[in-house]
């Protein structure tokens, strides 16, 4: 009986003690040290693009894709754009074909989005 009662305190004690010993991990691993030159290897953060260098990316990539799907023809089917993997040119290829010819420019294309551009939205509606 006896023995019980020294159980639970030294049970206690034993963990109180594992408790308390330091951490043996990456104790003795030194920071590394900056050079003294870091702070002038920082670069300016980029500047917040204008609405023109934004158009001119949106412009670029319009020519990207387009190029993607046509090749190197100047025009581009409903076929060829659905091909291409163009689903917004696919199943909007009869308003942006608004003649009728069967095929679209990259100038009709780019006309039709940039009349539905958000942008150009925004700034005539009235205030």
């Amino acid at each position: 009986m006896r023995i019980k009662h020294w159980v639970a305190p030294l049970a206690l004690v034993a963990a109180g003690m594992a408790l308390a010993q330091p951490s043996w991990g990456y104790d003795d691993v030194r920071k590394p040290v900056k050079p003294a030159g870091a702070l002038a290897l920082r670069t300016a953060p980029a500047p917040k693009p204008s609405p023109a260098t934004m158009a001119q990316g949106v412009q670029d990539e319009l020519a990207a894709q387009f190029q993607r799907a046509a090749g190197s023809r100047s025009s581009l089917t409903a076929q060829e754009a659905r091909k291409a993997g163009w689903g917004f040119v696919a199943d909007h290829f009869g308003q942006i074909d608004t003649s009728g010819k069967g095929y679209v420019t990259l100038a009709e294309i780019g006309s039709f989005m940039a009349a539905r551009s958000p942008q150009r939205l925004r700034e005539g509606a009235p205030q």
